[in-house]
This record gives C-alpha cells, sequence and structure tokens, in this order.
C-alpha cells in the first residue's frame, strides 16, 4: 500500500474515499483490504483504472467480480469528502485570500461564483443519493423495479452535471488568475488556485468511475436481473460542448441585454434604453439563461466577462 501511494499522489484520495486510515505499515494491498473490511477486487479495479486513466477516457473498461455494494460506500464517501471538507476549506481559504470591504467588486464576484459551484456540486450528490444509488440498491437485493429508468438513463443526468461542473471549475480559475489583483495576500490565493486544480484532477477521476466502471457494472447487473432484457443503447449527452460555444449563439440584442444587467440596470431601465417593451426583455433573459445554463445574476456576469462583452470597470454589484 505504501507504494500504490506514494508512486502516485492520485491514488491518495481514492484510497480515502474507500475508507482506509493511513499507517500500513508493511501491509500488502490484500492484507490492508482484509484489515479495512474492504473488496479487495473493487478497490484494485479502481487504481489501475486510475493509473491507466489516459488510456481508459475513450473506452468502457468491463471489470469483472467488482462489488457494487463497496463501490457505492466509496462514491458516497467521495461526495462526503468534497462537501464536508475539501471544499469548506477551500472556500475559508478563498474568504482569507479576498476583501470584500473596499471598491473592488471582483472579489465578491469569487466568493459569489463559488458558492454556485458548491451548489452544483450539491445538486449532483443530492440526485445520486435519492435517485441512483435507492435503484441500485434494489437491483443488489435482486429486486428490478417494473418500469424504473436504466442506470444509462440514469447516468445521462450525472454526466450533464459532470461537464456543467467541471465548466463552473474552469471558470473560476480562469477568473481568479485573470482578475485577482490583491498584492498582499497573492500567495493565499495561489494557494486556493492550487487547491482548485488538483480538486478539478481529483473530480476528472470521480467522474470517470461512475461514468466508467460504475455505470458498466449496473449494466451488468441489470442484464442479468432481468429475465429477457432489453437491450436499449446508451445515450450520450448531446450537449458536452455546448458551453463552450454557447455565446456564439446569443443574438445581437442579447449581447446587450446582458451588458446591461451587469451594469445593474432594472428591467423597466433596460426597456427604455433599448425601446423595447418589458415582457420582450424578460422574454430575452429567459432566452439567455437557457442557452448559457445559468440561473443567477452572478453567474451570467462572470461568463460575460470571460467572454468579452463587457469589462470588469462595467460591473455594478
Amino acid at each position: 500500500m505504501e507504494d500504490i501511494i506514494c508512486s502516485d499522489h492520485h491514488t491518495l484520495q481514492i484510497i480515502n474515499s474507500f475508507g482506509f486510515s493511513l499507517g500500513f505499515g508493511e501491509q500488502t494491498v490484500k492484507e490492508a483490504c482484509l484489515n479495512q473490511k474492504i473488496d479487495v477486487k473493487t478497490f484494485l479495479s479502481v487504481i489501475n483504472y486510475i493509473q491507466n486513466m489516459d488510456d481508459n477516457k475513450n473506452q468502457t473498461p468491463i471489470p469483472e467480480n467488482i462489488s457494487l455494494h463497496t463501490l457505492l460506500d466509496y462514491i458516497q464517501r467521495s461526495h462526503n469528502y468534497f462537501l464536508y471538507h475539501r471544499l469548506p476549506a477551500t472556500r475559508r481559504h478563498l474568504i482569507e485570500a479576498v476583501d470584500c470591504s473596499g471598491e473592488d467588486k471582483i472579489p465578491y464576484l469569487f466568493l459569489k461564483y463559488f458558492d454556485i459551484f458548491l451548489a452544483e456540486i450539491e445538486e449532483h450528490a443530492l440526485y445520486e443519493t435519492t435517485q441512483i444509488h435507492p435503484y441500485v440498491n434494489h437491483l443488489i437485493q435482486g429486486i428490478h423495479p417494473r418500469n424504473s429508468p436504466n442506470i444509462h438513463f440514469l447516468m445521462k443526468k450525472q454526466k450533464e452535471h459532470h461537464q456543467i461542473i467541471r465548466k463552473k471549475m474552469s471558470d473560476l480559475t480562469h477568473a481568479i488568475v485573470k482578475y485577482y489583483k490583491n498584492q498582499k495576500k497573492n500567495q493565499i490565493m495561489n494557494d486556493v488556485l492550487y487547491e482548485l486544480f488538483v480538486m478539478k484532477e481529483d473530480f476528472e477521476c470521480h467522474s470517470l468511475i461512475e461514468e466508467q466502471i460504475f455505470t458498466t457494472c449496473v449494466h451488468a447487473l441489470e442484464e442479468r436481473s432481468l429475465s429477457s432484457p432489453e437491450h436499449k443503447k446508451t445515450t450520450q449527452p448531446t450537449h458536452l460542448q455546448k458551453e463552450k460555444t454557447a455565446f456564439d449563439m446569443l443574438s445581437k440584442r442579447e449581447k446587450e441585454i446582458i451588458s446591461l444587467v451587469t451594469q445593474g440596470l432594472s428591467n423597466k431601465k433596460i426597456a427604455e434604453e433599448l425601446n423595447i417593451s418589458i415582457n420582450t426583455v424578460l422574454t430575452h433573459r429567459r432566452h439567455i439563461n437557457k442557452k448559457l445554463e445559468i440561473h443567477s445574476p452572478t453567474e451570467l456576469t462572470i461568463h460575460a466577462i470571460l467572454n468579452g462583452i463587457i469589462s470588469v470597470d462595467d460591473i455594478k454589484i
């Protein structure tokens, strides 16, 4: 176990999410798993996948004899680690690195956008806990609920969550690199950035384990549990690159409205400025939110800054 951890630091998060405690001494992998009551084949399948992740991204591994119960525990522990330890710790460091008391508006946006990112992680974990895990637990118990969607259908939304979370992490890190100005606390913000980059790597590992190993194992159990299994094609998300080109889909009028919204104008003032009705403004804003898949003015501001629609000096908070 010592060699596994010290040869690849990415495995440390995996080992933590399986529930291992450090202090392995001279234990082999098998001995450590038996002591911690963790299925050896499941642990090795996940570790081997992560160590060969670059080769596995474009293909679905077909692990055999994996314990879904152990894999479910691993995924839940991983969620809990991100939600109750990793993200709160990074947020505390972010608060330490910014100063929201002055006239500079950007530090406030960093915190607001981090909280939006945190809410997305919470939604991701909630969906999995309430929709996917109960379904899989029924399968493990030998029950296949009638008229229930299969794992590929359930995981379609999770893959969409994964893409949105990756995009929000990327937006936040790019915004910090481009617009952070507090030289006195620059080192603290460098630490925050490093935490975010490492978190992004760990989340990539977590996402691929869910999308590849977990989904494959559940699908195999589905086929075994059905007396006459229906062969359903896996539907891949059709908008994996949607957010990268979303601003290209905006009309000139929609970009004008974004600029005015981020300057702090009300819907009434925007209508007067553009000589259109308030209802038309509201319709445009709904279309903007749908195209960009955003849910708050803060997200809209971050997107507008990063895509050059407005400058930092235009922001009104």
